[in-house]
């Protein structure tokens, strides 16, 4: 598969020309290897879920309706990116797709009053995991089960503080089985959000974030990446039985 990919460089120049609703023709290159088509079918593919989404977003959303709108958006990215290692792993590939496919949809999702355009952080600018695209593709690689009645059912529970704080930003997110462990620790069923919170939870807000701390600690003298999903729920388990319990 073979795709677009954008330098730092030149998604500087467009992401100040989008800001300012000013005409901009990007210089974008290719990366992966093998069919071109391949990699025009996907976007393509791409292009339409984004119109999808974009025609059930609302005119006027709350906090709720945005954490809401990312487990959905994960899901569906993620069934039309079948991504190879080599492109999920290059950052010039995020910041092609955040930029050039999805602004409107960052817009929706992050611009501020409606004037202010989204921060550059969501483009792949800064930390790797704040990126919009990516780091719903990930959500979703990393919580969903394709062998299950409904592959995607854990990447629904919960909201971007939990996914990003708790998973995204730790070395230990590359170990599925530990991330889908801590998805059905924290959110035992699927629920619904009141504001920013995904009820029901099992720990209370700062509950959760001491586990974050005690799994990291824990990491770094045993490979999570060795862990079947069983033994992580266990680990969990053993680790939060003394932290805030919530509703």
């Amino acid at each position: 598969m073979i795709v677009k990919a954008c330098t730092r460089a030149e998604g500087e120049l467009l992401y100040e020309a989008l800001s300012q609703g000013l005409e901009y023709e990007p210089n974008f290159y290719e990366v992966g290897s093998g069919s071109r088509a391949e990699g025009e079918a996907v976007i393509s593919s791409l292009r339409a879920v984004v119109v999808e989404l974009l025609n059930d977003c609302k005119e006027d959303p709350g906090i709720a309706d945005k954490l809401r709108f990312d487990g959905i958006a994960a899901e569906s990215f993620h069934r039309v990116l079948p991504l190879p290692d080599e492109i999920s792993g290059d950052d010039s590939f995020w910041r092609y797709l955040a930029l050039s496919e999805m602004w409107s949809i960052a817009e929706w999702r992050h611009g501020r009053d409606g004037e202010q355009p989204p921060a550059e952080i969501h483009f792949g600018f800064g930390e790797k995991w704040w990126c919009l695209p990516r780091r719903l593709w990930l959500r979703a690689e990393l919580s969903s089960i394709p062998d299950a009645e409904d592959p995607y059912e854990l990447t629904r529970r919960g909201g971007s503080d939990f996914w990003m704080s708790g998973i995204h930003k730790h070395v230990y997110a590359g170990a599925r089985p530990v991330a889908r462990a801590l998805v059905r620790f924290q959110y035992p069923e699927l629920g619904e959000f009141t504001g920013s919170e995904y009820r029901p939870q099992t720990l209370t807000t700062n509950g959760i974030r001491e586990l974050y701390k005690r799994l990291r600690h824990f990491n770094a003298f045993v490979g999570f990446g060795a862990l079947d999903e069983p033994a992580a729920a266990a680990l969990i388990a053993s680790l939060a039985g003394d932290l805030p319990r919530g509703r």
